[in-house]
C-alpha cells in the first residue's frame, strides 16, 4: 500500500477516535516515506492522544526537521510543550511560527496563554485575543465592542464564551463596571442565570450601545498579578449537607482536557469515601444549578474538585478549596509550580509529579484532612 493512502487511513482512524490504529498507519507510511513529513507530524498528533508525549515531540520536531517553514508545524509542538508546562520552550516555537506567520491566530493566542501562564499578563492579555472563534468563545459579537474607554453611561452587553468556570472567575469584573457608571446586561449560560442575577449588576434594557467578551476583561482593565480584584460577591443561602467536605472528581466530558482533567472512577470513589465527603456532581447532590450548588457550598467546611466550575464556584464563596491540577495540558490561569493562585486567595493547589498519576495527588489529599 502507498504512503498517501496509509496517510488517508490514518487520518480516518484518528477522526474516529482509534488512535493506536492511526498511530500504526502512519508509522507505515513513515517507513515508506521517510523524507515526508507529513506523517511525522501526523504520528506527533496520535502518539500524543496516546499520551506517549515524549515519542509524539520526537515525532514533531522530525517533521519541523523536514520542512521548517511550515508554521503550523511550530504551532503545533509549541502547543504541545506548553501542555507539558515547558513554556520557556513553547514561547520560542510559538514564536517561530509567527515569524513565519505572522499574526497567525492560533499561534497568536497560544504564545497568549504561555505568557499568561508565565504570569507576564501585559503581555499576554492581547494576544490571547486572537482566541476568537476557539474553544467556546465565539468569533464575533453581536455588537461593537466595548475598548476599555470611559464606561460612565454606556448600555455594555456582557456576551458568554469558554464554560462556567470560566464566566464565574471574570464575574469579578461586573461589580467593578457597574461602579464605574456602565448599565450591564448578560446573555450567560443557563446554569449561571440566578447565581449571576444575585449580584444586583444587572439593568433591565433591551438595546446596548457595545458588547465585551468575559475574558477581554482582564485585559481592559490591565490587570496585573499584583491588582487581581477579588472574586465576585455571589450570595448563597447555606443549605444542610448530608457531609461536610463537597467533593467533584471528574469535569464535563466535553472540555478539551477532560480526560487529563477528571480522576479515575476508583480514585474518585476513594475520595467520596473519606468520612464526612459529599460529592457536588449534579446527578447526585440534585442541583439544577449554579445558584443551588452556591448554596450546598455555603453549608461545607471544605470543597476538593479537578479544575472544573464548582473549584471556582467554591474558591469565590471564599469556602477552603483543594483545586487538583493535572501534570498535562494545566490551565494558564494556575500558573506554574505554585500551589496558591492570586485569583483565589483561599484556595490550594494540589499538582500532578507526573501526567496521569493521580495516586499521589490523593495521597496528599488524605493526608491533609488526617
Amino acid at each position: 500500500m502507498a504512503a498517501p493512502d496509509l496517510l488517508d487511513i490514518g487520518l480516518t482512524a484518528y477522526r474516529a477516535g482509534d488512535f493506536a490504529t492511526a498511530a500504526a498507519r502512519f508509522e507505515e507510511a513513515m517507513r515508506l516515506a521517510p523524507d515526508d513529513p507529513r506523517p511525522h507530524q501526523n504520528l506527533g498528533s496520535a502518539l500524543r492522544m496516546l499520551d506517549r508525549f515524549e515519542a509524539a515531540e520526537a515525532a514533531y520536531r522530525r517533521a519541523i526537521a523536514l520542512d521548517p517553514e511550515l508554521a503550523g508545524r511550530w504551532t503545533t509542538l509549541a502547543t504541545h510543550l506548553r501542555h507539558l508546562g515547558r513554556l520557556e520552550e513553547a514561547e520560542a516555537a510559538y514564536r517561530e511560527a509567527l515569524a513565519r506567520e505572522p499574526g497567525e491566530r492560533e499561534a497568536t493566542a497560544g504564545l497568549g496563554y504561555t505568557l499568561l501562564a508565565l504570569g507576564r499578563y501585559a503581555e499576554g492579555w492581547p494576544l490571547a485575543e486572537a482566541r476568537r472563534g476557539t474553544l467556546g468563545t465565539p468569533e464575533h459579537l453581536p455588537g461593537p465592542e466595548w475598548d476599555g474607554g470611559d464606561p460612565r453611561g454606556k448600555r455594555i452587553l456582557v456576551w458568554r464564551e469558554q464554560g462556567l468556570g470560566d464566566m464565574i472567575q471574570t464575574a469579578r469584573y461586573l461589580p467593578l463596571l457597574k461602579a464605574r457608571g456602565a448599565q450591564l446586561s448578560i446573555a450567560p449560560h443557563a446554569e449561571l442565570v440566578r447565581l449571576l442575577d444575585g449580584l444586583g449588576v444587572f439593568d433591565p434594557m433591551g438595546a446596548f450601545d457595545v458588547a465585551v467578551l468575559p475574558f477581554s476583561l482582564p485585559g481592559l482593565f490591565g490587570t496585573t498579578l499584583d491588582d487581581i480584584p477579588p472574586p465576585a460577591p455571589f450570595a448563597a443561602t447555606p443549605r444542610p449537607m448530608p457531609g461536610r467536605i463537597g467533593v467533584v472528581w471528574r469535569t464535563q466530558a466535553r472540555a478539551w482536557n477532560a480526560r487529563h482533567k477528571s480522576l479515575p472512577p476508583e480514585l474518585g470513589r476513594e475520595l467520596l469515601a473519606i468520612p464526612g465527603a459529599v460529592s457536588l456532581h449534579p446527578e447526585d447532590s440534585g442541583a439544577e444549578d449554579m445558584q443551588d450548588t452556591a448554596d450546598m457550598v455555603a453549608g461545607l467546611d471544605l470543597v476538593v474538585s479537578v479544575d472544573t466550575s464548582v473549584a471556582h464556584l467554591a474558591a469565590s464563596l471564599g469556602k477552603p478549596t483543594w483545586i487538583l491540577l493535572p501534570a498535562y495540558g494545566c490551565d494558564w490561569r494556575w500558573l506554574r509550580d505554585r500551589d496558591d493562585s492570586p485569583w483565589y486567595p483561599g484556595a490550594r493547589l494540589i499538582r500532578q509529579k507526573t501526567a496521569g498519576d493521580w495516586s499521589r495527588v490523593i495521597e496528599d489529599v488524605v493526608r491533609g484532612l488526617s
